[in-house]
């Protein structure tokens, strides 16, 4: 709720959710995209390891 000492802008600034802010849904596949980059890196650094250790 807006105050007195509040400016006019900040009194009459559109109140927006995450969604509506970003423009955009997050998708799900997300989430598996991150874990099999994760996953992989990993993999990889075990091979490189193993290569010269």
């Amino acid at each position: 709720m807006a105050t007195r000492n509040e400016p006019e802008e900040i009194r009459i600034a559109p109140r927006k959710s995450t969604d509506d802010a970003r423009q955009a849904v997050a998708p799900h596949t997300v989430r598996y995209m991150l874990a099999i980059g994760l996953a992989g890196v990993i993999v990889a650094f075990a091979i490189i390891y193993f290569i010269f250790v």
